[in-house]
């Protein structure tokens, strides 16, 4: 059996695709506008973790490798012995742009483990990924399109309880 709206196989028993959210009328009962109406109402946000997860998975992959490129030039430069540092700044600038490059990196890790577990379906994937994705707000314009969109998939209700059922589901080997 397969869904009318998405085409995602059903395996059965459901009353919603998993995949889109739409009502699916019960094995046998008749299709067309005689069909029962199932109880349930559709809901709009569901499947929107399913449907963007690897979008966002693969988003968060690039962005990281984005921040990691400066982050990685950062504390290389602080580390430069004979870098033209203006007489007695050296000492300033050196621990500052090292301390930054290590925080723009530690970023760049969180955004990389947010996207492998996010493509992964890891449990802890969705919090680690919200939690990033507020601290990318501040960088605009691309960190905050990758922040709010994060959000959007991953901050509501719904979508917790989803990613939770996606998780344990890819855990025991369903999806």
């Amino acid at each position: 059996m397969y869904c009318n709206q998405c085409g995602s196989r059903l395996t059965g028993g459901e009353m919603h695709c998993p995949h889109c959210g739409k009502a699916v009328a019960p094995a046998g009962a008749p299709t067309g506008a005689a069909a029962p109406v199932a109880a349930a109402p559709i809901n709009p946000a569901q499947g929107r973790v399913l449907r963007h997860r690897t979008i966002l998975g693969v988003l968060w992959l690039v962005r990281a490798t984005m921040v990691m490129i400066p982050g990685l030039a950062l504390v290389g430069v602080s580390h430069v012995h004979n870098w033209p540092w203006p007489p007695g700044m050296g000492g300033v600038f050196t621990p500052l742009l090292g301390g930054l490059g290590l925080g723009i990196l530690l970023l760049a890790v969180g955004g990389y483990a947010a996207g492998i577990g996010l493509l992964t379906m890891q449990p802890w994937a969705r919090l680690l990924a919200i939690v990033v994705g507020v601290i990318e707000l501040i960088s605009i314009p691309i960190g905050t399109a990758l922040g709010i969109y994060t959000l959007w998939v991953l901050l509501p209700q719904i979508s917790e309880t989803e990613y939770q059922q996606l998780a344990r589901s890819h855990a025991a080997g369903q999806l």
